[in-house]
């Protein structure tokens, strides 16, 4: 966009318009005088080396007066953005330069500019001429006599210095880097066993025996004694060595880069310097004008402008004092024709390559020069969208770049997309864009294998402007897993797995199982990998905790992410512990049996037989008729689920044998009574895998 020059800057241009009238037509009085401007855009930077098209106007009276004199003219900037021309030589729009009565002022210039060239004029700018050249006044008057020389004025004190120039926009912030990849975790080591059970404690004395009734009638059976008070625990066995580490697992994908965060305040602008020492006059700068001929400087002529310093004091530019580097040349125009409308109202602009008709505005309505071009109302925002990026079947990342905010307070700004082009602030929208510079944002809940398009957006009291559309695929659907029933089960184990029915579109690069004792587990609970690719899996997880419900899901990953199965649940069977005996009164020191192991319990399989034996002293050997009789004699103590096989007394020796049809873990428990009611137990655990 071309601005209109402030007012102190057309106060410089109009005193230096003066300066060259005086100088050019000291000599004689031609009907014309020069005129310089300086063309400068929004950004307060120079329009240089460009042809301008300019409509000059001499008012009477005031600004707006009468038009004394109007006419156009085609000139160029020059590399310092000076355009220089001669008021009196250009296409004459009304009067005559030679009708003005300069005897009749104030007299005003008004101009116009189209920086672009041609006649639609965007830069107005009014000035008095505040004197006017001797030669042009007397030309309406009656020569006087000329009077003394006058003494030369003082020399004025140096004008202020002007106010800072508008600091220019903060350029947009790069993108952040990739975040690099987090290094791998290594997995649990597996539990150690459980150290052994402490003995049991003493029981407490037997009370003295009463005296011997008459027998009466046998009673029904009565009930099992209490059992006596635990003992005191037992010291903490020694902890099993550390299991081997286990596998590392997959790498998890690297998750998406955070947003940009928001740019930081301006810092305040420093003070002014002070003015500095008024300079030496310098020598008088003079312009030269002549007729240029068609040829390699203009092509269908022109007027060659010739500057210079005038060393000599004389008032004429001699050739020797010409500057020939800045000799410009003001050439005529090609002509050409501008297109016709369609609609009354119309407004015809210059694209850059072909003239183009603005459509019609309404009543009332602003027109605006946005981003080199006019529209009608408040400009929008100026964006762009950022490459689509960390592509996967759901989610995938872009973002918005601010250019510009069309002269109005961003109030939202983001990105937006759907399956259908030109997506707007309607359909699926991110709104977490900052309002003045760069900013990263996610497209979520994407449906794979599937075409979207995504523009940035950002939003000012105009309206709603819209960056480039991008377009890209989403990837692969995550897989289809199910999770196996747990089997195998004992107390520290299982076997557990799954089956990957669909890869969703994309290799399966890693399967298996995750566990916790809380309800759906993930990759950050305990896992295992076991394979990749389709079809069923399964492995042995250990390292369980005896008596213990587990939830396990299966997994599988691919490239857009891990998806899990179904969630199975199990829980571990006791874990038995080792043979413990108290007491020792009835001569029974433990329970003897060939499948007895050496951390002091037993292991069968489901429906082998389990041998039990009890050997006691004779003189406390006082056996029961069958197991769980009473305490009140010697007995062995089943649970419900064991099946009786046999049952013998023998010499000192009371054994029995017997299965089991379900896997657990079981306690036996012997009981040793002597006949003086002095009694020692000892428990066994049976693990039924």
């Amino acid at each position: 966009m071309i601005k209109v020059i402030n007012k102190s800057t057309h106060l410089l241009i109009i005193s230096l318009v003066c300066l060259l009238i005086g100088t050019s037509i000291f000599a004689q009085a031609p009907q014309k005088m020069s005129y310089q401007a300086v063309i400068r855009n929004t950004s307060g930077a120079l329009v240089t080396s460009t042809s301008v098209g300019m409509k000059i106007s001499i008012l009477q009276g005031t600004a707006t007066g009468t038009v004394a004199y109007s006419e156009t003219q085609i000139a160029s900037t020059n590399a310092n953005g000076l355009v220089s021309l001669e008021i009196g030589s250009g296409t004459v729009v009304s009067g005559t330069f030679a009708g003005i009565n300069w005897a009749n002022g104030p007299y005003f210039i008004k101009t116009y500019t189209d920086p672009s060239g041609g006649i639609n004029y965007t830069i107005v700018g009014s000035s008095q001429l505040m004197s006017v050249p001797y030669a042009l006044f007397s030309a309406n008057g009656t020569p006087g006599p000329q009077g003394p020389q006058g003494p030369t004025g003082l020399t004025g004190s140096a004008g202020a210095t002007g106010p800072q120039g508008p600091i220019g926009l903060t350029g947009a912030i790069g993108e952040t880097g990739a975040q690099g990849p987090i290094g791998l975790t290594g997995a649990t080591g597996a539990q150690g066993p459980i150290g052994l059970t402490g003995a049991v404690g003493a029981i407490g004395a037997q009370g003295p025996i009463g005296l011997t009734g008459s027998v009466g009638a046998t009673g029904p059976q009565g009930t099992i004694g209490l059992t006596g008070a635990v003992g005191a625990t037992g010291a903490q066995g020694p902890i099993g060595l550390t299991g081997a580490v286990g596998a590392t697992g997959a790498q998890g994908p690297i998750g998406l880069t955070g947003a940009v965060g928001a740019t930081g305040a301006q810092g305040p602008i420093g003070l002014t310097g002070a003015v500095g020492p008024q300079g030496p006059i310098g020598l008088t700068a003079l312009v030269k004008t002549t007729a240029e001929l068609a040829g390699a400087n203009c092509a269908t002529g022109g007027t060659k402008i010739e500057t210079g310093l005038d060393v000599n004091n004389n008032g004429v530019l001699d050739i020797a004092e010409v500057n020939a580097s800045q000799t410009t040349y003001v050439c005529n125009g090609l002509g050409g024709a501008l297109s016709n409308g369609n609609a009354q109202g119309q407004t015809l602009f210059w694209n850059g390559s072909s003239w183009v008709n603005l459509a019609p505005g309404i009543t009332g309505q602003t027109l605006n020069f946005c981003y080199n071009a006019p529209q009608w109302g408040p400009c929008l925002p100026l964006i762009t969208t950022l490459d689509v990026s960390n592509i996967t079947g759901y989610v995938a990342s872009s973002g918005v770049t601010i250019i510009a905010n069309g002269g109005y307070s961003i109030t939202s700004a983001g990105i937006c997309w759907s399956v259908n082009p030109n997506p707007t602030i309607l359909d699926s929208i991110n709104t977490n864009g900052n309002y003045s510079s760069t900013t990263a944002l996610n497209l979520s809940n994407l449906i794979p294998g599937t075409t979207y398009y995504v523009r940035a957006y950002a939003t000012n009291a105009g309206g709603t402007g819209y960056g480039n559309q991008l377009t890209f695929i989403t990837g692969a659907a995550l897989p289809t897993i199910s999770t196996m029933t747990a089997s195998n089960i004992t107390f520290n184990s299982a076997i557990v797995g799954g089956n990957v029915s669909n890869d969703g579109g994309a290799s399966v690069t890693s399967n298996g199982v995750c566990w916790s004792t809380s309800q759906n587990p993930t990759l950050v609970n305990s896992n295992l990998t076991i394979g990749q690719g389709l079809g069923s899996f399964n492995d042995t997880i250990n390292g369980l905790s005896g008596n213990t419900t587990y939830y396990v899901r299966a997994f599988a990953t691919n490239a857009s992410g891990t998806a899990y199965g179904n969630q199975v649940s199990f829980s571990t069977y006791p874990t038995p512990s080792a043979q413990s005996c108290t007491g020792g009164y009835g001569g029974l020191s433990s329970i003897g049996s060939s499948l007895m192991n050496q951390q002091g319990f037993i292991i069968a399989n489901i429906g082998q037989v389990v041998d039990l034996t009890m050997t006691l002293s004779s003189s406390t050997f006082n056996p029961c008729p069958g197991p769980n009789y009473s305490n009140a004699c010697t007995n062995f103590f089943n649970p419900p689920e064991a099946n009786l096989l046999t049952y013998n007394c023998g010499q000192q020796i009371l054994s029995e044998t017997i299965s089991f049809n379900l896997s657990g873990t079981y306690n036996i428990t012997g009981i040793g009574r002597s006949f003086f009611g002095q009694i020692n137990t000892c428990n066994v655990s049976v693990y039924v895998p």
